[in-house]
């Protein structure tokens, strides 16, 4: 009689545990339970021996122990779940493009928390919000947290050597690395005409980009003004010229004019801007050689002009009246002799013949010399 008690005593446990909720976990306890104590039950009788009531009793208290904590677990899913669906939610507001403390003030506003990640943007400003998530217009509950994505700036760029290079590859390559450029120009005696000098900042240097990077190129070697060295000796207008920079050159020019030595023109000419190092070219006065003079006697006067002129004398002319027919406009005598040195540009003087008849009677004639200067101009002392 004690047995079936035992077994009415187990199912009344089994149904409180039900009773209370615990359905999944005593659910399962209770399909082990009967299961054992019909087994047992079965296993007595077969065998005869006396039914083992506290094993029995053993399995049922372990199985009430299991549907309570598989009851609880299943009970704090329910009520966590319960509790998350029951969870205000909001409107994520879209914040890409505003300030970071904007940004951040709007999400508290609408009771959300933030989290910043900062990431270079050549294009957007220091401190500018360029991502979120969730994005704009999602719903999330209330205190979760949104994450922005701000602009740390466009970074920085190491500036490179740009040194001798042309100003376009220089430009270019700057502005590849995110910098503005500005050109400044200056002289070099060292570095060819619009190609880099130097930058600023200078080589090496970590700056940030964006920012504006000078380019120094050269405009060609300095120039400066060639000064007047005319009428100056040939040392004086040396010295002038090579203490400015400049090479000089000079080649002579024979003359009477102007005293041996002296500057008679230069080229370029004064107020011409040059490089320093360019080839100013003096020309120097020299005196003339000594030539021969040549013998003209006898020639006619035009013939006699010609022909010292060529050799490099300036001619005058005298006349002297002459009862010889033969002599009649030709030279009679030179002033220096034939044979005699003198220099180039010198004056030689030819003395031309007028022919003048003698008089009919014996009555000794006169003669009166008379001088023709350069031109042909006849004059009578």
């Amino acid at each position: 009689a004690g047995t079936p008690m035992r077994q009415l005593l187990l199912i009344a446990v089994v149904a409180g545990a039900i009773r209370f909720g615990l359905w999944g976990g005593v659910a399962t306890a209770a399909a082990c339970i009967p299961v054992s104590v019909l087994f047992e039950h079965r296993r007595a009788n077969l065998f005869d021996q006396p039914f083992r009531a506290d094993y029995v009793v053993f399995q049922a208290v372990a199985g009430l122990v299991i549907a309570l904590l598989v009851g609880l677990l299943v009970a704090g899913a329910i009520v966590a779940g319960l509790l998350l669906m029951g969870k205000d939610k909001v409107d994520v507001p879209n914040v890409v493009g505003a300030p970071q403390t904007e940004a951040e003030l709007v999400l508290k506003r609408k009771g959300l928390s933030t989290d910043v990640q900062a990431k270079e943007s050549r294009t957007q400003p220091k401190g500018t919000v360029i991502g979120q998530d969730p994005g704009g217009g999602s719903r999330i509950p209330k205190d979760d947290v949104v994450t922005l994505i701000v602009s740390s700036g466009p970074g920085t760029a190491r500036i490179p050597d740009l040194t001798g290079a042309p100003l376009s590859q220089a430009r270019k390559r700057l502005t590849d690395l995110g910098f503005t450029i500005s050109v400044e120009k200056a002289t070099s005696d060292t570095v060819k005409q619009n190609r880099v000098i130097s930058t600023r900042p200078p080589v090496g240097q970590e700056y940030e980009r964006g920012q504006n990077v000078v380019l120094v190129v050269s405009s060609g070697q300095q120039r400066v003004t060639v000064p007047d060295v005319t009428n100056l000796n040939e040392a004086d207008a040396r010295s002038t010229l090579e203490t400015l920079g400049f090479a000089v050159d000079t080649k002579q020019k024979e003359t009477t004019a102007e005293a041996p030595g002296q500057v008679l023109d230069q080229t370029p000419v004064s107020g011409t801007a040059l490089p320093k190092g360019a080839t100013v070219t003096l020309t120097v006065a020299k005196a003339p050689a000594d030539v021969a003079v040549p013998d003209v006697t006898g020639q006619g006067r035009l013939a006699a002009t010609h022909t010292l002129e060529k050799a490099g004398f300036k001619v005058t002319q005298t006349q002297q009246d002459t009862s010889d027919r033969t002599q009649d406009l030709h030279v009679i005598s030179q002033d220096p002799p034939t044979g005699t040195k003198a220099k180039k540009g010198s004056t030689v003087t030819i003395t031309v013949g007028t022919y003048v008849p003698a008089p009919a009677t014996g009555t000794p004639t006169t003669t009166t010399p008379s001088t023709t200067a350069p031109g042909g101009t006849v004059t009578t002392p």
